[in-house]
């Protein structure tokens, strides 16, 4: 990939599919998934330009951080609002991660309207989730909004109203960001005013994300 100058991503083993019976083998606890996150951060971190690779989960973090707001679905407060997912069948799901789980079915393209479909019981739900206390107690709830629904509940027995699985490695993910961005005389901005509502289309929480590390932090305002 360095040599191909390849963008790609890094997301952990999610507990799902044929993943569910092994995962204690296969899969990271919730502090585990720090190390090899941050290992890897650092390495992008400090490539030098001639050997960058745009990695989207350390861009939209870094960016989020900056911004004093969330950068990608998985830290926002409400991603039911902005995202969801059609399979070939035309099943509608919150997004792909929920695909195939029928108690997350919002319904079927050919029976109704996809604003009948994100106006309807199962995605309101879906769309309200409420923050934690815990969460509202927690330096970065801004950026993570206690973290990835879809996670929640794969690792929760299907409830979604419950903290990321990663939640502990987050927070030491987000302070390692920081830490790396004094380095270079960058500070965290602070809290996004409408971080509790705003999406990241078609509002002013919207972060654009380039490929090049040397226009990544033009891209957002770090005053």
């Amino acid at each position: 990939m360095l040599k191909n100058n390849l963008p790609f991503n890094v997301i952990p083993l999610n507990k799902s599919g044929n993943a569910v019976d092994n995962y204690t083998d296969l899969g990271l606890d919730p502090d585990e998934y720090y190390i090899p996150w941050s290992k890897l951060y650092d390495k992008w971190f400090y490539a030098a330009p001639e050997n960058y690779i745009f990695i989207s989960d350390f861009v939209r973090k870094t960016q989020a951080i900056l911004a004093g707001r969330a950068a990608d679905c998985l830290g926002m407060s409400q991603c039911g609002n902005t995202t969801f997912s059609v399979d070939p069948i035309g099943d509608v799901y919150p997004c792909a991660s929920l695909s195939a789980q029928p108690d997350m079915k919002y319904g079927n393209l050919q029976n109704n309207s996809i604003l009948e479909l994100m106006t309807g019981p199962r995605a309101t739900l879906y769309r309200t989730r409420e923050s934690f206390d815990s969460c509202q107690k927690c330096k970065w709830q801004h950026v993570c909004h206690g973290g990835c629904p879809a996670r929640a509940y794969k690792y929760n027995e299907n409830n979604i109203y419950n903290k990321d699985y990663y939640c502990p490695s987050l927070y030491k993910i987000y302070e390692h960001i920081e830490r790396r961005l004094n380095e270079k005389g960058l500070t965290a901005s602070k809290p996004y005013d409408k971080h509790m509502s705003d999406g990241l289309l078609g509002t002013d929480a919207f972060l654009e994300v380039k490929k090049h590390k040397s226009k990544l932090i033009e891209v957002v305002n770090i005053n």
